[in-house]
C-alpha cells in the first residue's frame, strides 16, 4: 500500500491537509470536530513520523548487528520494547496490522 508522499502540510486557509504539490488534498477538516486543528497537524505530520520510525528501526538494526552489549537488563528491555512499538506503528501505518 502506497500513501501520497510527504511532507504534508495543514492549509489553514482552506481547512485541509495538502500534499507538496499544494493541489492534492489528503484530508478535509470537519468544521464541527472537537479539535480540528490539532487533528490536522497530527495528520500532516504522519509521513514524517512514519519515516522517523523507519529510520529508528534501521539504527537499532545496526546497533544490534554490531553486537553492542547492553550491560543493564532494564536498558536492553527498554530498547527491545521501544523497537517493538516502532515496528507495530509501522505495520499499522502500512495496513499490515
Amino acid at each position: 500500500m502506497k500513501h501520497t508522499p510527504g511532507p504534508w502540510k495543514f492549509d489553514d486557509n482552506y481547512g485541509c491537509i495538502v500534499a507538496p504539490d499544494d493541489t492534492t488534498v489528503i484530508a478535509s477538516l470537519e468544521p464541527d470536530a472537537d479539535s480540528p486543528v490539532a487533528n490536522a497537524l497530527l495528520i500532516a505530520a504522519a509521513p514524517d513520523l512514519l519515516e522517523a520510525c523507519k529510520r529508528m528501526i534501521a539504527i537499532s538494526n545496526l546497533w544490534i548487528a554490531s553486537q553492542v552489549t547492553i550491560e543493564h537488563a532494564d536498558e536492553a528491555s527498554a530498547l527491545h520494547m521501544g523497537r517493538q512499538f516502532l515496528l507495530d506503528a509501522i505495520a499499522k501505518a502500512e495496513g499490515r496490522q
